[in-house]
């Protein structure tokens, strides 16, 4: 899922970089998400994008394990 801008980020013109914080979850999913920057009219789109997102699990001697990723979304 592609991060949609806010019909008001558009229309202001409002670019910059979105970060977040992820928990991915033993089976790819965004367990937990944590804002860490970004401009208050893309944020929402960014969050709600991400917490679709499906992760192939990651693998720790070969059993899948939580892990922890930061993601950063740039609008422009």
């Amino acid at each position: 899922v592609r991060p949609e801008y806010s019909e008001y980020a558009r229309h202001n013109r409002i670019q910059g970089m979105v970060t977040l914080d992820a928990l991915v979850t033993e089976q790819g999913t965004v367990g937990s998400l944590g804002i860490r920057s970004g401009a208050f009219a893309l944020i929402e789109a960014a969050y709600n994008a991400v917490t679709q997102w499906q992760y192939r699990p990651y693998l720790l001697n070969r059993q899948p394990v939580e892990w922890a990723s930061e993601i950063q979304i740039s609008f422009n």
